[in-house]
């Protein structure tokens, strides 16, 4: 299997899921959108959020923040295929964590976008955003770089977790191909690293307002103390379909490198 022929399946597969992820994002952020004054109630679970956005935006605003998601992952997927080689797990865990550093520490922009994007939500006739260049202008204006990077460091601490899960999980199929290891797997990354990706989400929605966490210590102490720890999961359930994406697209990895190192 060539990376050239795996690399569209991604994509589709992240096309389909993109109003999934437009919900998810909104859920995970709309106390944050509340102070923001982009909404005027919170929504009260996934089918209210559909409704809202299916009959105040329109059908084509589900995509709403796709083409930088895209743009990140299409950068991911290319980053990742030359690293999964054959040597030892800590070897290679320690070689892909710094290579996402460096990565994420490149391509942030695009996944602050879209995040900014798909939490601008239509409540009071206009939108904030025009698109990712308007939006980018904006935050540039009253943020300057810094704006695009808040919660850098709490997705740091996140990609620790899920990479190291992921890993585990390549290593364990080109061993032992087993389905039920491979979602327990994933379950367990989603569930540890999800807490950081809200902190990094939440810091997000403050660039461009006055209001700023100091840094992501002190936004996760503020939303437990707050909201209690549970808001550190809302919009959680929505994941399942993005970890069947994962399950998917960790087999079409591991099975690529199984047959390319098969004697």
């Amino acid at each position: 299997m060539d990376k050239t022929h795996v690399l569209p399946f991604f994509i589709f597969a992240k096309c389909m899921g993109t109003p999934v992820d437009r919900i998810q994002l909104i859920l995970q952020n709309q106390v944050e959108m509340l102070k923001n004054g982009l909404l005027k109630r919170p929504f009260l679970g996934i089918s209210d959020c559909f409704s809202f956005i299916k009959n105040k935006e329109g059908i084509r605003y589900f995509w709403r923040g796709n083409i930088p998601n895209l743009l990140f992952l299409r950068l991911s997927l290319s980053k990742h295929f030359p690293f999964f080689t054959q040597q030892s797990f800590g070897r290679r865990y320690g070689e892909v964590y710094l290579r996402e550093l460096v990565f994420l520490g490149i391509f942030y922009p695009f996944n602050f976008c879209q995040t900014r994007l798909a939490t601008d939500v239509n409540t009071t006739g206009k939108i904030a955003f025009q698109g990712m260049f308007d939006l980018s202008r904006k935050i540039w204006k009253t943020d300057k770089v810094q704006g695009f990077y808040r919660g850098f460091s709490s997705s740091c601490c996140g990609i620790f977790f899920g990479h190291g899960v992921a890993l585990g999980l390549y290593n364990n199929y080109l061993n032992k191909p087993n389905e039920i290891v491979w979602l327990a797997y994933i379950a367990t990354s989603i569930v540890l690293s999800y807490p950081f990706e809200t902190v990094s989400r939440r810091m997000m929605m403050r660039s461009g307002e006055q209001s700023k966490y100091i840094n992501f210590i002190h936004a996760f102490r503020t939303i437990v103390k707050t909201e209690q720890p549970l808001a550190l999961y809302r919009g959680i359930s929505l994941y399942i379909p993005h970890m069947m994406m994962l399950w998917i697209g960790f087999r079409v990895f591991a099975t690529y490198q199984f047959n390319k190192y098969k004697v």
